[in-house]
């Protein structure tokens, strides 16, 4: 038996702290197909914990911001806004990791959907070059 949330919500209702890990479809830009903002809708019932960023690596090295707003037009700003993450690789927040703890990634506790923009700051340049941008949410 699971608690349904979303589609992709796999927490167990059994487990002392039930986890559910919610991923929305990959943003991908093309190469000399610009670089604008693409977003994403998720929907979240619970206390966002941690969030995987992960990043391709392409010829341009773009940055890549990412920010996420309420169904109200309320932008959570620190909690989970992140600016300048780097290609080519993975980024991991997590506000219960004593190695991780600081101020700009708090738990979220939220019910509803919530809109997710991810901006790169450059094409990915190059021939052939894609740059794939995935968000990880983990919820309890």
């Amino acid at each position: 038996m699971t608690i349904a949330t979303s589609p992709a919500d796999e927490r167990v209702s059994g487990l002392m702290n039930p986890v559910a890990r919610l991923q929305f479809g990959q943003a991908q830009w093309l190469t000399s197909g610009g670089h604008a903002a693409l977003t994403r809708t998720i929907k979240v019932s619970g206390t966002i914990y941690r969030m995987d960023v992960i990043i391709t690596s392409v010829t341009d090295n773009p940055t890549v911001a990412i920010t996420f707003t309420d169904a109200n037009g309320i932008d959570f700003d620190n909690e989970l806004d992140q600016a300048a993450l780097a290609d080519g690789s993975n980024h991991y927040f997590d506000s219960q990791s004593s190695a991780n703890d600081d101020a700009d990634f708090n738990p979220i506790t939220h019910h509803g959907d919530i809109i997710v923009s991810i901006d790169p700051s450059a094409d990915p340049g190059g021939s052939g070059q894609i740059l794939n941008v995935d968000v990880i949410l983990y919820v309890r």
